[in-house]
Formats: C-alpha cells, structure tokens, sequence
C-alpha cells in the first residue's frame, strides 16, 4: 500500500478510505476498538486484513485506483465451517 501511495498519491488515498469507509459504514463488517481493549486470547484470534490497490487503466492513461480489502482465511476457526 505504502508503494501505490507513493507511486500515486491521492488517487491511491481516496482509493483505500473508499473500501474502509464501504466496511465500516455500508457493510458494518468491521468496528474500531483500541489495542489495549481486547485480551490477549481475543488478539490471538483476529483475523489479519491485507489491501490491494489495483490501477485501472484505458487507453493508456489511469482512471482510477480500485482497493480490495482481504482477509487471510488460513487463520479462520476452520471447525465453524465443518460437520
């Protein structure tokens, strides 16, 4: 993220607060809490997020910066999801 900032400056910014705004407010899939809040198990337990940044482009110029937000799965509780 911090290379796509640097590489494309508030096209990039916009892009990110965009998709954390759409899971904070539209979605309310995520809520803020402060580090010191959660125990230490329940910190154990989250699950991380990575953000992508992705150009798109026509015509050779750049429209836009599109952000996908990612959860890495593999530290999901895998007995939730099985019988």
């Amino acid at each position: 993220m911090n290379a796509a900032i640097r590489d494309f400056g508030e096209l990039a910014v916009n892009a990110c607060q965009a998709k954390l705004l759409q899971w904070f407010k539209e979605k309310k899939d995520l809520y803020a809490v402060k580090w010191e809040e959660p125990s230490e198990q329940q910190k154990s337990k989250a699950v991380k997020l990575q953000m992508f940044l992705k150009e798109i482009i026509d015509d050779g110029a750049i429209l836009k910066i599109k952000a996908r937000l990612v959860e890495n799965g593999r530290m999901q509780d895998l007995s939730v999801y099985t019988a």
